[in-house]
């Protein structure tokens, strides 16, 4: 499997990752915990309504930039085939039938 590295200062890393939890609004530090019991009382430490997030902000900014990716050539993708349906579209529109 091929690798993509990025080289990114040590000074740098925090503030991208901070960047990308930030701005696109999807990543919480706490997060609803799934075996909360609403038939309880909500307690910090045997039933917290939440939890912290298990996903690192790190993870978090890994998975942003493969979703980026994966979409980026998706939409590649799609344009080559819109390409071909329009060209096969009108192939069949210049056939003269009369």
């Amino acid at each position: 499997m091929a690798t993509i590295t990025f080289n990114i200062p040590d000074d740098k890393i925090q503030d991208i990752i901070n960047a990308f939890a930030s701005s696109i609004n999807m990543y919480y530090d706490q997060v609803n915990n799934p075996d909360f019991d609403p038939s309880k009382p909500e307690d910090p430490t045997t039933n917290p309504k939440t939890i912290p997030n298990p996903v690192s902000k790190s993870k978090f900014t890994k998975q942003c930039i493969i979703d980026y990716i994966k979409r980026t050539v998706k939409e590649h993708k799609a344009q080559g085939f819109n390409t071909q349906i329009k060209q096969a579209s009108d192939e069949v529109d210049a056939i003269n039938i009369q």
